[in-house]
């Protein structure tokens, strides 16, 4: 595969949270700010135990906040 190759699919992370701030169940639990440019998360607790382990294999939000970091 050539590494210099344009990627065109999204990350599935990003493809994922966007779904769950698409999703109008988790308003309360995590939805974009008012402008827009970013997402709070208003209650750890749920969004840790309810939703991520529906999107992804953990339900750990401090290893899905670093490995999206490293």
């Amino acid at each position: 595969m050539d590494k210099y190759k344009k990627r065109t699919d999204s990350p599935s992370f990003l493809t994922k949270l966007y779904q769950i701030l698409s999703t109008s169940e988790y308003k309360e639990i995590i939805h974009w700010s008012e402008d827009g440019k970013h997402f709070i998360v208003e209650n750890l607790h749920d969004f840790t135990e309810y939703i991520l382990p529906k999107f992804f294999k953990h339900n750990n939000y401090f290893i899905l906040v670093c490995s999206q970091l490293a």
